[in-house]
C-alpha cells in the first residue's frame, strides 16, 4: 500500500474505531465504483466529493469504439 494511504488508513481507523482492513476497504471501494461507472457501455462520468470528477474523454471513447469495430 502507498505510504500516504497507509497513514490515512491508520488515522481513520484510530479516529473511528475501525480496523485498518475495514478502513482500507471503504477507501478503495469508491475507486472501484469509479471504475465500474466509467467502463460501462454508456461511458458516464462520476464525481466524488473532495476528489473531483472522473470521466473518459470523447476522443478515447471514439478510439475504443473504432478498435472494437475492427475486431
Amino acid at each position: 500500500m502507498d505510504k500516504n494511504l497507509d497513514i490515512i488508513v491508520k488515522e481513520l481507523s484510530e479516529k473511528y474505531g475501525l480496523s485498518k482492513f475495514q478502513v482500507e476497504l471503504i477507501v478503495k471501494s469508491q475507486f472501484g465504483k469509479v471504475r465500474d461507472v466509467v467502463t460501462d457501455e454508456e461511458y458516464k462520468s462520476i464525481q466524488l466529493i473532495h476528489l473531483g470528477k472522473f470521466q473518459i474523454s470523447s476522443k478515447r471513447v471514439s478510439n475504443y469504439l473504432k478498435e472494437k469495430e475492427d475486431e
